[in-house]
């Protein structure tokens, strides 16, 4: 016999035994996939289940500090509003304009230096700095107070039973906000912050005033 010369290849016989023996190594297969993978479910649930218990219990023991714990309450009795201030921050008001001044310094922003954070936000029931008018024509973007210098954010805050209209916005010197209510007695109370004290207080003082409306309710 030649060396070229080979044994034929026997081809391999598929026989019913031997289907018989695939289709249930192919059925275990599927039954163990599928175990593993309901195992694994309930694993990552239980996991996140405990997880969530942990943050809970977590949460529970530490609960989020008081955003207003170093805030202190102040009443102003005479036109029937309270609210809350930082309370190392200097409150005072003046009778004669009808406005209550709340401010982290006790420079007067019109007669001396302020200093480099210096934030004040005040608070005025004089009619003619409430009036509906100057609302209405904020809604618009005008003031004849302040040179508008973008769009008027329009929202509301609610707090102790009253609903205040909040406008932000920008002015040449800064971010501006605006506040309008009626306290019980019908009076329209006007909050707002002052400008002119450059961009970042002015942008730390529509937040500072921000938070004192959610503080706010009437006598």
């Amino acid at each position: 016999m030649s060396n070229k010369e080979q044994t034929p290849t026997k081809k391999a016989l598929v026989t019913p035994e031997n289907l018989r023996r695939g289709l249930i190594v192919v059925a275990l297969a599927i039954v163990a996939g599928t175990l593993w993978y309901v195992w694994q479910t309930k694993d990552n649930t239980d996991k996140t289940l405990k997880d969530a218990k942990a943050v809970q219990t977590a949460e529970k023991n530490n609960p989020a500090p008081n955003a207003y714990a170093d805030w202190t309450q102040y009443k102003w009795t005479d036109n029937g509003v309270s609210f809350k201030y930082p309370k190392d921050w200097f409150v005072s008001e003046n009778k004669a304009m009808g406005r209550v001044y709340v401010k982290n310094s006790q420079v007067d922003l019109l007669t001396q230096a302020t200093p480099d954070n210096f934030q004040q936000v005040w608070l005025s029931v004089d009619p003619d700095e409430t009036y509906k008018a100057r609302e209405d024509a904020i809604k618009q973007g005008q003031s004849d107070f302040h040179a508008v210098k973008s769009a008027v954010k329009a929202s509301t805050v609610t707090a102790g039973g009253v609903t205040i209209n909040l406008y932000t916005y920008d002015t040449t010197s800064g971010p501006a906000a605006e506040a309008y209510w009626t306290n019980k007695a019908g009076t329209r109370v006007l909050a707002t912050t002052s400008t002119g004290v450059g961009q970042q207080n002015q942008t730390d003082m529509v937040a500072t005033l921000k938070k004192l409306l959610a503080t706010v309710s009437n006598l």
